[in-house]
């Protein structure tokens, strides 16, 4: 593990216009799911805690973060406060036991993949109500949007062996109008230009773990399927970082090439334990567990894997939400397009601040470090403080 390197600025920068909620799932029917927020150098717990059973995942929209617990059957429903960050509950919405494990949200609608039913959940987000369920081929895991579809991994049959299939459903229609075979287990879902990444992971008879990565090109349908064999090293979670695709694999993160192979080389982080993985703003946040009992822990590293921060916290950190929501352009500092970030790149800017120069929309994104709607000095300190912990 690379020594830790405290930079102290880079992460106020980040808190200061920005939250990070890390749910830890907690131990099974134990009741004790919590919900935490890192926020100016410090990991606090919501007050409510504990949430209930097996906290599953996170999605933000909006001013709302939706929190939902599988065991629990629920899902929660906070108000994000917009000065201060804090959370307070609107509701629990109760899924009568359906198994929730994953959201997506359109146009003002909920979507839930749910284990026990089989189904999609259309859940209307002004009345909070499910208006209907969706049918699909097994239990559906993942579920992403590409603004017009819905794409959801079936990881298990509905006799729970391992499935293969991403659904595509049209939500005008309520209905699955393409299946995809992509290999065995699909699980977390990608979406990265027209490429839908799909992590896989599956058992044998015998229990023996093994892995995969597949690609599904939206605009051809051309199907890549990756098989790794036998193997425990690979997580379930993928990320964008930069501008290319990582999985978590063997104590860190791994680029993933265009053909699904791993690139070794490239590994980000060295830790026991990794349990979760999401990146945003240019950093990568790790939830880490060595005997599934709090207190866990929560690392933050920059891309060239310097720790930034370690935080304690519940049992079994499982997912993260970020509010606001990354921008949709790739938040790397490249604004010259060179393939890395350096002090070219902020030439490139200060030009811009001080002689408003010529400056592209995605450009602006680009270099929007602490996600606050302005380019300004902050951003050059942050962006510096990050090319200066790569040296």
């Amino acid at each position: 593990m690379k020594k830790i390197l405290l930079i102290p600025l880079l992460l106020a920068l980040v808190c200061a216009q920005s939250r990070v909620f890390v749910l830890c799932e907690g131990n099974y029917a134990a009741g004790n799911a919590s919900l935490w927020q890192l926020d100016n150098e410090a990991l606090t717990p919501y007050p409510g805690n504990p949430l209930g059973d097996t906290g599953q995942s996170m999605v933000t929209d909006d001013d709302r973060l939706y929190v939902i617990l599988n065991g629990s059957s629920e899902l929660k429903v906070f108000q994000i406060d917009g000065d201060t960050g804090s959370l307070s509950l609107v509701t629990t919405v109760n899924t009568n036991y359906s198994g929730p494990r994953n959201m997506v949200i359109l146009n003002g609608t909920g979507y839930l993949t749910q284990w026990y039913s089989g189904t999609i959940g259309v859940l209307d987000l002004e009345t909070l109500e499910f208006t209907t369920q969706i049918p699909v081929a097994g239990l559906p895991e993942d579920i992403v949007t590409d603004g017009t579809f819905l794409y959801t991994s079936i990881t298990m049959n509905p006799d729970w062996s391992a499935a293969n299939l991403v659904q595509v459903i049209d939500p005008q229609s309520q209905s699955v109008i393409d299946s995809w075979e992509v290999g065995s287990g699909p699980g977390d879902l990608l979406l990265r230009g027209d490429d839908l990444y799909v992590a896989r992971t599956y058992f044998d008879a015998d229990w023996n773990a093994f892995a995969g990565t597949s690609k599904i090109n939206l605009s051809s349908g051309e199907i890549t399927i990756r098989d790794y064999g036998s193997t425990t090293a690979f997580g379930a979670d993928l990320a964008v970082i930069g501008d290319t695709v990582y999985r978590t694999y063997s104590g860190g993160v791994v680029p993933i090439d265009d053909d699904l192979n791993i690139i070794g080389d490239g590994q980000i982080g060295n830790f026991e334990g990794i349990y979760s993985m999401a990146a945003n703003g240019g950093l990568i946040y790790l939830g880490i567990t060595d005997d599934y009992l709090a207190p866990d822990q929560i690392f933050v590293m920059d891309t060239a894997g310097n720790i930034l921060g370690q935080y304690d916290t519940g049992a079994i950190p499982g997912s993260f939400a970020f509010w606001p929501q990354t921008p949709v352009c790739e938040l790397s500092g490249d604004v010259n397009y060179d393939g890395q970030l350096d002090i070219l790149d902020m030439v490139v800017v200060i030009d811009y601040i001080l002689f408003n120069s010529d400056y592209s929309d995605d450009q602006f994104c680009r270099s929007d470090f602490n996600q606050d709607g302005s380019v300004d000095v902050s951003d050059i300190i942050g962006w510096i403080s990050v090319i200066l912990g790569r040296a």
